[in-house]
């Protein structure tokens, strides 16, 4: 009879908060008076009518956080910071691409619209040259294609450079106002298969200069955005140019062990290539989720980040050990590269490195 009490007194604050109405209360009383709900039944009586788990916040749905990112950027990157299952290192990198796509539409006049193009060929087309193989002068301007750019190890881009590229027109753009007029060419993507560099135009051309699969030649600097796509800005190169018809047997292969001078130095992008990478401890900290060690040089600095579930005793006692100064190496892959900062994903530590 005890039982029945508890069980009244339980169903009696289910429905004073409101989970079950006056009728499921009423019903479920007559049935415990008369003896005829078993335990079981309780049970699961009260597992319908218990509280339902907490549902997943939105800034924790990566997939969505990174559609708004890109869609709605200024909710895109409140949810990547308020969010609980981004690293730090994804946040910041995150936040740094987010903001320079955004200075490349306003230097691009705010053209961000791909239906904007030349009437010969505004839409990325399928037959546009895949072809390894240029029109080349001997005698002209140097000059590296993208094939290079995209298979070498080695990252030729960089603000400070100003190189000539040579690639095929894969994309024509032209601004139109509210009319829906425009007159001259912008911004040309030029590439081959996926690969594409997207090259704002300090000098506009006629729409009639070139067309889609053309062979062109840029002069200016470009940065890589991924292993598939960069941008950067410059001038139609006319002139004739002597191109580098890059072989992928020449592509220098990822080494297992780089300095961070090296790596700045010879401006890689190595991706999710595994590697061990040295350099001197320029800070470190802890946060609730992973432990930050920063290798620098005079060039950029190496964000390494190890996660919380990668952390065990012997990996405590190393950071402990650790000082500002000290020659340390990581184990592990890039998670993202920009420019003068790469965001690396520790697997191991290795004091005192002998190599």
């Amino acid at each position: 009879m005890t039982d029945n009490y508890e069980e009244l007194e339980r169903l009696s604050e289910l429905k004073q908060k409101g989970v079950i109405t006056e009728e499921e209360f009423n019903a479920k009383k007559q049935e415990i008076l008369r003896g005829g709900l078993k335990k079981d039944k309780i049970g699961a009586s009260q597992s319908v009518v218990s509280y339902p788990t907490e549902k997943t916040k939105w800034y924790d749905k990566k997939m969505l956080v990174a559609i708004l990112c890109i869609i709605f950027w200024p909710v895109g990157l409140f949810g990547l910071w308020k969010s609980n299952v981004f690293s730090k290192g994804w946040k910041i990198g995150g936040t740094l691409l987010v903001l320079f796509a955004f200075m490349m539409i306003i230097n691009s006049g705010g053209d961000k619209s791909k239906e904007r193009s030349a009437p010969q060929g505004s839409v990325p087309s399928p037959a546009a040259k895949a072809s390894k193989g240029y029109k080349s002068d001997p005698s002209g301007e140097k000059s590296i294609s993208v094939q290079q750019i995209f298979e070498d190890t080695t990252n030729w881009g960089g603000t400070n450079r100003n190189q000539v590229i040579t690639g095929y027109v894969k994309q024509l753009s032209i601004p139109k106002d509210a009319l829906g007029k425009g007159d001259n060419v912008t911004s040309i993507s030029i590439g081959y298969d996926d690969k594409t560099l997207f090259m704002i135009l300090d000098t506009p051309v006629n729409p009639g200069a070139y067309k889609v699969g053309d062979q062109i030649s840029i002069q200016g600097w470009f940065n890589l955005v991924s292993k598939s796509y960069g941008t950067g800005r410059g001038t139609v190169f006319t002139g004739p140019v002597s191109v580098m018809n890059w072989d992928y047997t020449k592509r220098e292969k990822a080494p297992a062990i780089i300095t961070v001078d090296d790596y700045f130095g010879k401006n890689m992008k190595l991706g999710r290539t595994p590697i061990t990478i040295v350099g001197q401890v320029a800070q470190k900290k802890v946060d609730t989720n992973e432990i930050w060690i920063q290798l620098g040089s005079g060039a950029g600095t190496i964000q390494g980040e190890m996660s919380k579930s990668k952390i065990n005793a012997k990996v405590k006692e190393q950071y402990e050990s650790i000082q500002v100064g000290d020659r340390v190496a990581f184990k592990g892959s890039f998670n993202t590269e920009i420019m003068g900062t790469g965001y690396f994903t520790i697997e191991e530590l290795i004091l005192n490195p002998t190599f």
